[in-house]
């Protein structure tokens, strides 16, 4: 046996804004790994304490994706829901993509194409028409 494996240093970045039609868009970019988890975890509470909440979360700048990254976002779609809200996934790179499928994933989350999409579809649930309010994606 060889020594250790190094330690890799996450590689995750997230950002949030709130649309004017008050879907939060979560953007996220790196590895969504234990210590990705622990960055996007606040975020993610914030975004979804309100009551129906409305969250997009932009997965196209993700990179990797391990099970407590997963874990996370099933944490946070429980909450929203509960909360008679909605959390989408949006713009999933094709082997994320594929990681939903696989496991089962895809029956959990509505997964959209693109951000836009997902912001539309989450603004017309709340009675607004997202061209006409000027959001933002």
């Amino acid at each position: 046996m060889g020594p250790p494996a190094p330690r890799r240093h996450s590689r995750f970045f997230v950002d949030s804004h709130l649309t004017d039609t008050g879907v939060t868009v979560i953007t996220t970019r790196g590895d969504l790994d234990l210590d990705g988890t622990r960055q996007l975890r606040q975020p993610l509470i914030s975004a979804t304490s309100a009551q129906q909440p409305l969250v997009v979360l932009d997965l196209a700048g993700l990179e990797f994706l391990d099970s407590s990254g997963i874990s996370l976002l099933v944490h946070g779609v429980k909450r929203v829901r509960a909360r008679g809200g909605a959390l989408v996934l949006a713009a999933a790179p094709a082997k994320v993509a594929r990681l939903f499928e696989v496991t089962g994933l895809t029956r959990v989350f509505e997964i959209f194409p693109t951000t836009e999409d997902a912001n539309a579809q989450l603004s017309a649930r709340a009675g607004l028409d997202s061209s006409e309010c000027g959001a933002r994606s």
